[in-house]
């Protein structure tokens, strides 16, 4: 079923340095070409979940940012961290900065759940402790988070049942990365678990979990919200329990995992509207909940909640289809209940939670793309419902949806991808989501 479409005016390309990138055709250069009526933004942005920016695992986005899904444009949004510039033979003063030196950033950490708050914290990279920084109130249950890809704004699921879902905008200070309230809007369809923000920050998306509607809405100049300008229940009208939305990182591609159908939608994407790709599906068993783009967008990995499987794709960036799945447990014993799944940031390393047996799996990735299972790690983790893999690939964090519902932060091995715990800090209100920023000091 398509509801509300209009036509939208020009829009503007927001350029995600340290998004990987991708080859791409002549047409689809042409039409983002066409899109582009402003100069590309700064960035050093996470990528997550394959699309949006930030936050990792992702995703992404995301991400966005940090973690999974093809540098979020993240970023659970990824990009990887910048090089250092070699030292200036010029003869400048020692302690002037490289014009090429990157400037130190700050790690903000970002936690959404059913508590109806986003709590806020900075990450020490040194010892990995996170300050709290403070909270802001976002509706009864802001159980997903996004960021835009300019880092200036935030964007909030409160998820409801029935029609009551709606995602509210917050603006994010670009001194201490506090919150501040803009506006919200209807999400446009029933239970809406998770959304994304387009790697251009024109557009984001949501998957609704009770209905099993994609909506699109547009964001502003001001980085508000307008209402919804496309929605759809895929082919037949029968898409049931979408639980995610990931776009890839040319921003072309949507794709939409449903549990019930055992399925990912394979959306166009274009200008604000979608449309059903050929073929309209790519069949996923057990029942998937989430998926990550690997940061060179040559691969997607799909976590299967019902029976804890993952399954991964060749993906084509240049059709936007998936293709020769292959199947790995994501589990150690138990099945069931698996929640997330992210890429590192180098794209050497896969992670998935699994909440019925409480732990979470580290994978490898060969050279082919595919997933080889490293360890699983349990010290801490209850009810994993969601994990963040840090911008620069150094530490994962665990949000504990049960139990001491609390934060687990783990030292990520350079060389391995292994995982060392670290240190919890208490959040309460159920965590549902937690992703990063960087932002300038």
């Amino acid at each position: 079923m398509r509801l509300g479409r209009q036509a939208r005016g020009v829009v503007f390309v927001a350029v995600l340095l340290g998004a990987a990138s991708c080859e791409s055709d002549g047409d689809s250069d042409a039409e983002l070409d066409a899109m582009t009526t402003r100069p590309p933004i700064e960035a050093g942005l996470d990528a997550s979940e394959g699309g949006s920016a930030a936050f990792g695992g992702t995703g992404a986005g995301t991400g966005g940012a940090g973690g999974a899904g093809g540098g979020n444009a993240g970023a659970g949004g990824n990009d990887a961290a910048v090089d250092a510039a070699s030292p200036d033979d010029s003869g400048s003063d020692a302690g002037e900065l490289d014009a090429s030196t990157p400037p130190p950033e700050t790690t903000h950490v970002y936690v959404g759940g059913y508590g109806g708050e986003i709590a806020h914290f900075v990450l020490d990279r040194a010892t990995g402790d996170l300050e709290h920084r403070g909270a802001v109130s976002a509706g009864g249950a802001p159980s997903y988070l996004a960021i835009h890809p300019a880092r200036d704004a935030l964007y909030a699921i409160n998820e409801q049942n029935g029609t009551g879902s709606e995602v509210i905008a917050f603006a994010i200070d670009p001194e201490d990365g506090a919150l501040s309230r803009i506006n919200a809007v209807p999400s446009g369809g029933e239970g809406s678990p998770h959304l994304a923000v387009h790697p251009t920050g024109q557009w984001i998306a949501v998957a609704h979990y009770d209905s099993g509607h994609t909506s699109i809405l547009p964001v502003r100049e001001d980085r508000g919200l307008n209402g919804v300008i496309d929605i759809d229940r895929g082919p037949g009208d029968a898409a049931r329990k979408a639980h995610q939305a990931v776009f890839d990182a040319r921003g072309t591609t949507l794709l939409v995992p449903c549990l019930e159908n055992d399925y990912v939608l394979q959306y166009q994407f274009s200008l604000g509207m979608l449309a059903l790709n050929v073929p309209p599906t790519a069949a996923v068993a057990g029942g998937p909940r989430h998926l990550a783009l690997s940061p060179d967008q040559r691969y997607a990995y799909v976590l299967s909640e019902l029976d804890s499987l993952i399954t991964s794709f060749a993906y084509d960036g240049t059709t936007g289809l998936l293709s020769s799945p292959q199947t790995v447990d994501s589990e150690q014993e138990t099945k069931g209940a698996s929640a997330h799944i992210a890429v590192h940031p180098t794209g050497r390393w896969l992670y998935a939670s699994n909440r019925t047996e409480n732990s979470l799996g580290v994978f490898s990735i060969d050279a082919q793309g595919r997933p080889h299972v490293v360890e699983h790690v349990r010290t801490g983790i209850e009810t994993p419902r969601d994990f963040g893999v840090d911008p620069l690939g150094e530490y994962l964090i665990v949000a504990n949806q049960a139990g001491a519902q609390d934060l687990r932060v783990y030292r990520i091995d350079p060389d391995a991808g292994t995982l060392t715990y670290v240190n919890a800090t208490n959040v309460g209100g159920s965590p549902s989501f937690v992703g990063f920023v960087q932002l300038p000091q």
